[in-house]
């Protein structure tokens, strides 16, 4: 079945669409609850984080600011800042639809908003994204979705036309950037909905 959309290129987010965010439940398995929760806030719901994942800092500067902040959980901090890859899981069935696509030699594209530590591992851990076919990652423009500036960086460093991608993102305000630039877009809701929603703008049903 060839493609004969005007939709050329897919373009994925990673968080709950790729890798399920399963943090919560990781710190819950290791800590008490209570701990569990309040590491939750001190590494996530920190100001820091957002410009972490901007390229601002470093894994190791960040648990300089967070030990200072919190030093009587200096070591499990520690220990979640350094294991990132171990906070999320791998979503088999959005895979399986990645895999289609690639099948029908439709181009696939990341973009996400993570930290450059948190890409290499998880990127080590999970072999399948070598079947991406090229990213953008919000360390690398030092800007966060829904900045439209690591959307312009996709388009520019791969050439494409807005016109002719799709985006699928977990969060509703992330798919509403990506339309006001061109592409189409799709909220990942569930991996029927969605992969019956895009295998229709690509003409693949």
């Amino acid at each position: 079945m060839n493609n004969n959309s005007q939709t050329k290129y897919v373009v994925f987010d990673i968080g709950n669409v790729l890798l399920k965010a399963t943090h919560r439940e990781y710190l819950q398995q290791i800590y008490e609850k209570d701990t569990a929760e309040q590491l939750v806030s001190e590494v996530f719901h920190q100001p820091e984080f957002a410009e972490y994942e901007k390229g601002m800092y470093t894994n190791e500067e960040l648990i300089d600011i967070y030990g200072k902040r919190f030093p009587s959980h200096i070591k499990e901090i520690k220990r979640t800042v350094n294991h990132w890859e171990e906070l999320t899981t791998y979503m088999d069935e959005s895979w399986e639809m990645l895999k289609e696509l690639k099948e029908y030699k439709i181009p696939v594209y990341i973009l996400s908003t993570m930290g450059k530590e948190w890409k290499e591992q998880i990127f080590d851990k999970f072999k399948d994204f070598e079947l991406i076919d090229g990213s953008v990652f919000s360390y690398e423009v030092h800007s966060n979705k829904p900045d439209s500036k690591i959307y312009l960086a996709l388009f520019e460093k791969y050439h494409l036309d807005p016109g002719e991608g799709i985006f699928i993102d977990d969060k509703k305000e992330n798919i509403d950037k990506g339309i006001q630039l061109g592409m189409k877009g799709i909220v990942f809701t569930n991996i029927i909905t969605v992969k019956t929603e895009l295998f229709k703008e690509l003409n693949l049903e």
